[in-house]
């Protein structure tokens, strides 16, 4: 399932005691704000829906107005179901924004 303005990113993980080498699938994306106080009033919009679906995603703020937000379910270390319908609900979220 493609969920639309998110890609798809791999990241390699090395653990050096036992020299495996993991994939993680993420569902990333990008998204600019004309501020920082813009990116960290979307970070405090989209918190109560993390919350309610008990899912909670890696958020980096960087270059003071720039979001990168990745989903992948940490317990199965993969994109599950939850992923995708957590990046719908930040899309929605990011759409009304837009409308405002």
């Amino acid at each position: 399932m493609r969920v639309p303005f998110w890609q798809i990113e791999i990241e390699s993980k090395v653990d050096n005691k036992l020299e495996n080498k993991d994939e993680i699938k993420k569902l990333v994306r990008e998204f600019s704000f004309t501020n920082f106080l813009q990116a960290v009033q979307f970070v405090n919009l989209i918190t109560p829906l993390c919350e309610g679906q008990n899912h909670h995603p890696d958020i980096l703020l960087h270059r003071y107005r720039k979001l990168k937000i990745s989903l992948y379910t940490h317990t199965v270390n993969q994109i599950t179901e939850k992923d995708h319908r957590l990046a719908k609900e930040i899309n929605r979220v990011w759409e009304l924004l837009d409308k405002i």
